[in-house]
């Protein structure tokens, strides 16, 4: 298998999609320079709710909370037809509310069957180790080691959801498991863990817990790696290229194409050349949009 040796240069983000990282930025810039009250806050946390409450509740309540929370965004949007500007695949029919309830029900089943089970083992395995008990109390950490922390996780998580993810669209497993996820050729927000729970299981989850189990990952940080991963799924699978979202037509390409961009960040595509394609698709959608825009505008001075 060859790898690439150009630099990546296309996989920096355009200042558009640079709005996408606020759930990041913001929270650690608020640590940096609130430390002291952020940690004061943390203490008040622990000593409100109980220990299952921090490491098996907290986590997966921030996890199910803004992922429906920024479902529930993309679900307005669709079904009162705003910024179809900005929709990536104008052919396909807009998701109906039937389409919306189907899907809310597996996704439902994922978070309670899947989600929720590996938080109450984190709280097990954190209960049944008297070093990482006693890390759950430990004061907050810098917003360094945090910065640490998150871009190691990223890194894991790409690698891991990359090769799974191609593995599952080996023809005999794709058929079994993973396609299932492939049922909406079109994507919405919703459907980002909309897969067989095996598929979920081994691509989504295991991808997500591997840095925080390496890097010995604070409660706190865990919540908002949870926090962020939702976010980021739902906004790639969301169907819209709005500015300062994630890159939607990215991982669009991928349901559209279905063998290309199998990773979230490109790295991994962009290495063993499982990208193709992927720029001319996403160069053409920011063209579209950029006519429709101008078109949009010559129409309102027109109307003037």
């Amino acid at each position: 298998m060859s790898l690439r040796t150009t630099l990546p240069l296309h996989l920096i983000p355009d200042v558009s999609e640079l709005g996408c990282y606020l759930p990041v930025v913001l929270p650690i810039a608020w640590i940096a320079v609130n430390h002291e009250s952020a940690n004061s806050y943390w203490q008040w946390l622990c000593s409100e709710l109980t220990f299952q409450q921090l490491t098996c509740h907290l986590p997966f309540l921030c996890a199910f909370f803004f992922y429906f929370g920024t479902s529930l965004v993309f679900f307005t949007v669709d079904m009162t037809n705003s910024f179809q500007t900005f929709k990536i695949q104008t052919k396909k029919k807009p998701p109906t509310l039937e389409s919306y309830w189907n899907c809310a029900k597996l996704v439902l089943f994922n978070f309670l069957a899947i989600n929720l089970p590996i938080s109450y083992l984190n709280y097990l395995w954190l209960d049944n180790a008297e070093a990482a008990r006693m890390q759950v109390y430990a004061a907050l950490p810098s917003a360094g080691v945090i910065v640490r922390d998150l871009a190691v996780s990223a890194v894991l998580f790409e690698f891991s959801f990359y090769w799974w993810h191609r593995l599952f669209h080996y023809p005999p497993l794709y058929k079994i498991v993973h396609k299932e996820h492939h049922k909406y050729t079109a994507p919405m927000g919703l459907a980002a863990i909309y897969a067989h729970p095996l598929d979920h299981l081994i691509t989504n989850m295991v991808s997500m817990i591997l840095g925080p189990i390496f890097m010995k990952m604070h409660v706190a940080v865990l919540c908002l790696w949870g926090t962020i991963t939702v976010i980021t799924t739902v906004c790639t699978h969301s169907g819209y290229a709005l500015p300062g979202s994630a890159n939607a037509a990215s991982h669009d390409y991928h349901h559209y194409a279905f063998n290309s961009n199998f990773g979230v960040l490109g790295i991994f595509d962009w290495l063993h050349g499982t990208d193709k394609g992927s720029k001319e698709y996403e160069a053409a959608i920011r063209r579209r949009i950029g006519r429709e825009k101008v078109a949009k505008v010559d129409k309102v001075s027109k109307d003037e």
